[in-house]
């Protein structure tokens, strides 16, 4: 997700558009907190349950109730309750006072290494009385198959909710008369084709994103603008991403918000073996 971030707002810079993620946006998060204001009117929550990448719909819905408080129309904040997966959580991390995770995940619009609002969520969770919920990524399927049950296709990134609000549940987190309210962001069109990837072979586009890197460290913008095949920015970065699963790339250096990839030794001895077999 911050490759994706940084190429919206390098594409908005070099096109002279207006960037309009979230994340870079202050507009952006005043029109998400309005799902505050639509809960309040529904069902005013004692809890809240929000799946965190970034941050930014976490400090939103803040937001949005803290507005509420201050002209009256509610005596407190709900409780926030921020989820991460054990494979990368700098925010819940820091909640829960454990050493922070930055590894890839399947659920991957949680996959933030580097969250842009990561303080105002933590500011956000502390202030409502809430806590953080670390779950494990083999718990995502169960998030997935129980929404399903109840007619939600969502992604892995938002099924977190349901593995999360069991655990607090089991732990006695919760009052019998509390009013809880799982955000569920997105659909599992999104990212449906995760778990039928999980295995794959190292194909063309691999074998390039390779030996690109093989002649220097490179950043996922960078690698998609060389790439001589058309290609969106997205499948690019998910062939890093598996790339770097595969311990065959792994992370260089940082300029700002870039990362930079280089080969491991892992991934030179593939491509070695690999043009030794083409002669």
């Amino acid at each position: 997700v911050d490759d994706c971030i940084d190429y919206a707002r390098e594409l908005a810079k070099l096109n002279g558009l207006y960037d309009i993620t979230p994340e870079n946006n202050v507009i952006g998060l005043e029109g998400q907190k309005t799902v505050a204001f639509e809960l309040w009117e529904e069902i005013n929550p004692t809890h809240v349950v929000v799946p965190t990448g970034s941050g930014s719909n976490l400090y939103s819905i803040y937001k949005g109730f803290r507005e509420l408080l201050e002209i009256g129309a509610i005596d407190g904040l709900p409780k926030l309750i921020a989820v991460q997966t054990d494979r990368c959580n700098p925010i819940a991390g820091e909640i829960l006072r454990i050493k922070p995770e930055r590894e890839f995940t399947k659920a991957l619009g949680l996959y933030v290494k580097d969250p842009v609002n990561r303080e105002r969520a933590i500011k956000a969770v502390k202030e409502s009385g809430g806590t953080a919920v670390v779950i494990k990524e083999d718990e995502l399927d169960l998030g997935e198959k129980m929404l399903a049950k109840e007619g939600v296709f969502a992604e892995y990134a938002s099924a977190v909710v349901i593995p999360a609000l069991l655990r607090l549940n089991d732990e006695g987190y919760f009052e019998k008369d509390d009013r809880i309210v799982l955000i569920v962001t997105g659909s599992g069109l999104k990212g449906y084709y995760i778990e039928e990837r999980e295995k794959f072979s190292i194909g063309g586009t691999k074998l390039k994103i390779l030996k690109m890197l093989r002649e220097k460290p490179m950043y996922g913008y960078e690698i998609w603008e060389n790439l001589e095949k058309p290609m969106k920015y997205q499948a690019v970065y998910q062939h890093v991403k598996e790339l770097e699963g595969l311990g065959l790339i792994e992370e260089a250096h940082k300029r700002g918000r870039k990362i930079y990839y280089k080969l491991t030794e892992k991934g030179q001895r593939l491509l070695e073996n690999l043009e030794e077999f083409e002669e």
